[in-house]
């Protein structure tokens, strides 16, 4: 069944005047999907959707992540064995409070990365790292200041 609907005239307004554009013939097809005739079906509750989270991945076993913990803290230790073995010299570290505010800044920098990966946010990161970047950055120059000028 096909519907045939005239359209007689097709008109718009231009500067108070009504022109005669064009006079078209459609031909719809059946609507494929009729209109239900019962208004209280669409707004009747639905069924409920019942959500699967898919399953946990597997962690690998505590050994293997003890083993690889090891493997990367071994250079660490094998530096400072070397460094004892070769008698590193620190006679020329100077003991001032630059230094040790350097030194401190740098840890506390190190510490800031750790709690990063922890639980902090980046912002939250960058603000305390705004602050103790400032007191490495004036400590250190003042250390590399003096260090120069003893040479």
């Amino acid at each position: 069944m096909q519907s045939s609907v005239p359209v007689e005239r097709c008109t718009f307004m231009l500067a108070r005047s009504v022109y005669r554009k064009a006079q078209l013939q459609l031909t719809l097809p059946p609507n494929p999907n009729p209109p239900k005739d019962s208004f209280v079906s669409v707004h009747a509750s639905k069924p409920e959707i019942r959500h699967v989270f898919r399953e946990q991945e597997k962690r690998p076993p505590a050994v293997l992540s003890n083993l690889f913990c090891g493997l990367v803290l071994a250079p660490l230790l094998i530096l400072l064995i070397l460094w004892l073995k070769l008698g590193a010299n620190i006679s020329g570290f100077p003991f001032s409070l630059s230094a040790f505010l350097f030194h401190l800044g740098l840890a506390a920098i190190f510490g800031l990365f750790y709690c990063f990966w922890v639980n902090l946010n980046m912002f939250t990161t960058l603000k305390y790292l705004a602050g103790v970047g400032a007191i490495t950055f004036i400590s250190g120059h003042s250390l590399l200041s003096s260090i120069t000028q003893k040479k």
